[in-house]
């Protein structure tokens, strides 16, 4: 950028003192124009400051699903003349990751300088992390019933019949390794200690971590029959 200006330093017409008051102006402007282009490129201060970079993944096939977590921004240790260094936060700038040959299994991907594009005269020096790793896995979907437990006992002469659930199964999707080897969803054990009539409960379901992270807290409605024990003949 340097030789650049000097270039068009150069470049600008000489002085002649019989054409100036004809094109003195234009001159000037020239003159103005080329200060200043040099004190931004080379004259202006170099700093040094830590920018985070948002990952992007892009072209993801809709089977496959990332089943890892992994570090959603980078930190990126950035150098550079002052107004450029100032003018990033008003930039997109990520680090943008192609998926579109991905198949189940580990990719391991570096974060070298240039996968990430920044303007012209700005120097990165450190990134971290270095790598990350995106374990793919198959997308699957899969509805699961909703089982109970129960604890305690009603009230005498009362009998637990049955526990309904609404919705009495759950469909969800996720990593084949995760959602795969579920046979069914388990709510929360439900105390039917003293209860003489039909009760509606809302209860929570009791999941996994990786689940819990792919439903979130998950509430159901229990409906709890119970009935008078049948007399003896």
């Amino acid at each position: 950028m340097e030789k650049l200006v000097k270039q068009i330093i150069r470049r600008l017409p000489a002085p002649n003192l019989l054409n100036w008051p004809n094109n003195w102006g234009l001159k000037l402007i020239s003159l103005l124009f080329a200060l200043l282009l040099w004190y931004f490129v080379v004259g202006e201060d170099k700093v040094d400051t830590t920018v985070y970079i948002p990952v992007e993944i892009v072209n993801l096939p809709k089977e496959l699903i990332i089943a890892n977590q992994f570090k959603k921004k980078l930190e990126a240790t950035v150098s550079g003349p002052r107004g450029l260094i100032g003018s990033l936060n008003r930039q997109r700038i990520t680090r943008t990751i192609n998926l579109g040959k991905a198949i189940p299994g580990t990719i391991v991907i570096r974060n070298e300088p240039e996968t990430i594009q920044f303007p012209r005269g700005i120097t990165i020096s450190r990134i971290q992390p270095s790598h990350i790793t995106l374990l793919i896995d198959e997308l699957i979907e899969k509805e699961l019933p909703v089982q109970a437990k129960t604890n305690g006992t009603p009230a005498s002469g009362r009998e637990l019949v049955e526990v309904i659930f609404e919705p009495e199964a759950i469909k969800i999707s996720g990593p084949k390794s995760i959602v795969g080897r579920e046979k069914f969803l388990t709510a929360k054990s439900i105390n039917i200690s003293g209860l003489k009539e039909t009760t509606t409960i809302q209860v929570p379901l009791v999941l996994r971590p990786e689940l819990l992270e792919l439903m979130g807290d998950t509430v159901v409605t229990a409906n709890v029959v119970i009935r008078e024990k049948p007399g003896k003949p």
